[in-house]
């Protein structure tokens, strides 16, 4: 075979549609263009499989996330129910218990901004006050679903419409539409409120 009868395969039209690494720089007889071809074909083919398995491998660590994603969330919720139901119990000391050391609320009664050491057990005794003003007793705060809980890392963030049912001097009340907005973080005691906030509508 000689030399004059060898072609750069680019230069006769035979370049595969891709440009494919086998055949860049390749001197080939005219006739081996469907070997060349076939090559780039199971060359695309390889990386077609290779794509699908990377897809089919992230999507399988997306569904094994999602559990422990809704555990993290129910955890964060269970503080945040500690702390409505002591309160709607009595159990004064319960609800504290659910609260950081380092809290900051804002609430529809004066002065309306608790912060630092110990506000949640401030507010209490506050409320507390301010509730025997009113002739307001057997309030019971309900949560209905959460609209947000987000959780990023060790912080959380949850938003829930609530409603509070009472009686004033004796006669039943109700307060609906409310949003019970809460920050919180995890530690080694697990998720404690370092943050809420209570807008009535």
């Amino acid at each position: 075979m000689s030399d004059n009868m060898r072609a750069d395969h680019r230069t006769v039209g035979l370049v595969c549609k891709d440009n494919c690494r086998f055949c860049n720089h390749a001197t080939v007889w005219p006739r081996v263009r469907i070997r060349i071809d076939a090559r780039c074909i199971v060359e695309k083919m390889n990386m077609t499989k290779r794509l699908l398995k990377g897809l089919l491998l992230l999507a399988l660590s997306g569904l094994t996330a999602l559990p422990a994603g809704a555990a993290v969330r129910d955890d964060v919720m269970k503080t945040v129910r500690q702390w409505v139901e002591g309160l709607n119990q009595g159990d004064t000391k319960s609800a504290i218990a659910a609260c950081a050391a380092q809290t900051s609320i804002v609430d529809e009664f004066p002065p309306h901004e608790w912060h630092g050491d110990g506000a949640c057990a401030k507010w209490v005794s506050e409320l507390e006050v301010y509730n025997r003003g009113l002739g307001l007793t057997d309030g019971v705060v309900t949560l209905g679903k959460p609209r947000r809980v987000d959780v990023t890392g060790d912080r959380a963030y949850v938003v829930v419409p609530t409603e509070f049912n009472f009686k004033e001097h004796g006669k039943p009340g109700k307060e609906a539409g409310a949003l019970f907005t809460v920050a919180l973080q995890n530690s080694a005691a697990g998720w404690r409120i370092t943050g809420w906030a209570w807008s009535r509508p």
